[in-house]
């Protein structure tokens, strides 16, 4: 099992939030950039989850933890679409 973290839209793995979980859950940060969110090479990153897996999302990439395979996902104040 490995712990993944997904930062929200404008942060970095260099964030509070993203130092804070690597610090206290040892997870690893999956950072992205506006282009990546653009041209969907985000979704590679996605792939890297497996449903054994643990993904953490805060905003934009607590939508993105929703749409991995983890069957454990923690949401803070994720974006969600309706």
């Amino acid at each position: 099992m490995r712990i993944y973290y997904f930062h929200g839209y404008g942060s970095s793995c260099s964030s509070r939030k993203a130092l804070l979980a690597k610090k206290f859950v040892n997870a690893t940060c999956l950072g992205y950039s506006v282009e990546q969110l653009v041209n969907g090479e985000v979704l590679d990153l996605l792939k890297r989850i497996e449903s054994r897996d643990v993904a953490i999302g805060s905003s934009l990439g607590g939508f993105l933890a929703l749409l991995s395979k983890a069957k454990l996902k923690f949401l803070l104040n994720p974006v969600v679409f309706s």
